[in-house]
Formats: structure tokens, C-alpha cells, sequence
């Protein structure tokens, strides 16, 4: 399985990202997300940790 972490999502639009912004606004543009870290918890639950930076020009 491959995870590609991004930050993605319209303000006003449902995900797990949640901008009260205007509709039109793309609050993820020029953002990245960096792993910090992975645990893994009971049943194979995988807890990926991000921390959200600029992205490289």
C-alpha cells in the first residue's frame, strides 16, 4: 500500500480538513506535510504524524 500525504480541499467542501473560508479559496496550495513519525497501536492501526509546511518552490 503507498500513502502520499497532501493537503487537499475547497473551503465549503466536506473533508477531513475543515477552512471556513470562502469557496473559492484553496487553503492547501503552497502547503506540505512532513512525517514526523509512525506508531503502530493495537489491531495494525497505523497512527502516521504530519507536521504541515510550506512546499518546495
Amino acid at each position: 500500500m503507498l500513502i502520499h500525504p497532501a493537503v487537499d480541499g475547497l473551503a465549503g467542501v466536506q473533508s477531513i480538513f475543515e477552512y471556513p473560508g470562502e469557496p473559492d479559496e484553496r487553503p492547501g496550495a503552497g502547503q506540505a506535510l512532513r512525517h514526523m513519525s509512525t506508531e503502530t497501536l493495537e489491531g495494525g492501526m497505523v497512527w502516521l504524524r504530519y507536521q504541515v509546511e510550506k512546499a518546495p518552490a
